[in-house]
């Protein structure tokens, strides 16, 4: 998960309280009158459109200026909608420019959403909605593995992903999604509705608050250097394990997008904050306790170390290490039992020049991503490699936002501060 980042921190629930109080007069649209029904349904009709231009803005070669007629203007206009629209526009401009970088061709943005709640006011002039939305996008890469050098073991891998359908080329289609929620307030101004404000966590730039100005990093709290863990002892020969980044893979796949029930939602549990380490901690553990009925085997690594374990006792339980994403790095990194026994290696760390050609030869399926957003020492965010392009390049899955098969850096370049974390996984762990 993001390092304690509450709701609490971030405002949300004062805010989206002060965005209903702000509705005078608001009705249900499930118990809406005949008379409301019609504002309602026109509601339902202008979301579809309006994420649909958002997909449109986002396709390369797209004017992303376009957008600001779903915003309203003149005086009706404020600091939140005149905030908003500027942000979507240079989103959409750099995720264009991303997109180029690459080389990459995008041949669909589509968006579907589902629509929560809703309400409207009695004089059918403002409404809010919380709505769910995931983008499916449909691209081909750029670049092949022409000019990459690949260590033995990234070889070996992707041959072994390749024969499993992880290994996209140029003459590929690669199915990204990401899926977010809003917290949207609308307005009616000249007989059509307007975006007015819209909080969510944005997966095309993942360093930022539901505000859209604030950087996630600094509404986060948590601790910026991993707790420290006691010295703890391994018996020779007793702890021998081995890691399956396939089955780790193959679990992220299928909870990307739709959650294991049988494990704790972080992102409106744990204290607040998010799921993205909840999550790879999921991928890259052994589920196959029928007594608890977990959803699926994962990595195959135990749960029942120390200082990283998730269990239940009425209620669920879980470490530090489990859900921070700090500490599971650490955890990782420097396990307990010794350094005969860590999980893994810190294979690389810096921005995205420093990492990329590190990512491309040496990172392999079932290893993990860190990020710290604003390069102050904390790690923000964890994801898990699930799949390569041609050029040896990893595609990741994470939790809030939900992404699926996207590029590991995805999101965050257009925050040029970000830092990354490349940690190596072991595939055969044990003790002296």
């Amino acid at each position: 998960m993001l390092i304690k980042a509450t709701a609490a921190r971030l405002g949300l629930p004062l805010l989206i309280g002060s965005m209903v109080a702000a509705l005078p007069g608001l009705v249900s649209a499930h118990a809406a009158t005949a008379a409301s029904t019609s504002p309602a349904r026109s509601v339902t009709s202008f979301l579809s459109g309006y994420f649909h231009a958002m997909d449109r803005a986002l396709m390369p070669g797209s004017a992303a200026a376009e957008l600001s007629g779903y915003y309203p203007t003149g005086r009706a206009a404020t600091q939140d909608s005149r905030s908003l629209l500027a942000y979507e526009v240079r989103t959409a401009d750099g995720f264009h420019s991303w997109v180029q970088g690459y080389g990459d061709i995008y041949k669909s943005i589509v968006t579907s959403e589902t629509i929560k709640s809703m309400t409207v006011s009695a004089s059918g002039q403002r409404a809010s909605a919380d709505v769910a939305t995931t983008t499916t996008m449909r691209w081909s890469p750029g670049t092949d593995a022409k000019a990459t050098r690949f260590t033995p073991e990234k070889a070996a891998s992707m041959a072994a992903a390749a024969r499993n359908g992880r290994v996209f080329g140029v003459h590929d289609t690669v199915t990204s999604m990401v899926s977010t929620n809003h917290l949207m307030v609308l307005i009616r101004q000249g007989g059509a509705w307007k975006v007015q404000s819209d909080l969510y966590f944005d997966p095309f730039d993942q360093a930022l608050a539901p505000d859209h100005t604030t950087l996630l990093a600094n509404v986060a709290t948590g601790s910026v250097v991993p707790a420290a863990h006691p010295s703890a002892v391994c018996p020779p020969n007793q702890c021998l394990e081995g890691y399956e980044g396939s089955g780790a893979a193959a679990y992220a796949d299928r909870y990307a997008l739709h959650y294991n029930t049988d494990f704790v939602n972080c992102n409106v549990s744990c204290g607040g904050g998010g799921d993205c380490t909840n999550f790879v901690s999921q991928s890259i553990s052994f589920y196959g306790n029928t007594v608890q009925g977990y959803g699926g085997k994962g990595g195959d690594l135990s749960i029942e170390h120390p200082y990283w374990q998730y269990w239940w006792n009425g209620v669920p339980q879980y470490t530090l290490d489990w859900d921070n994403a700090a500490d599971l790095h650490s955890f990782v990194t420097k396990n307990p039992y010794g350094s005969a026994y860590d999980f893994g290696w810190l294979g690389a760390h810096g921005d995205w020049s420093q990492t990329n050609s590190y990512d491309k030869s040496s990172m392999s399926i079932g290893d993990l991503h860190f990020y710290d957003w604003n390069n102050d020492g904390g790690i923000d965010h964890s994801a898990i490699a699930v799949a390569y392009l041609g050029d040896g390049t990893t595609l990741v899955d994470a939790h809030n936002t939900d992404s699926y098969h996207v590029r590991y850096d995805f999101g965050t370049t257009h925050n040029t501060s970000t830092r990354y974390y490349m940690d190596r996984m072991h595939s055969t762990i044990s003790s002296p």
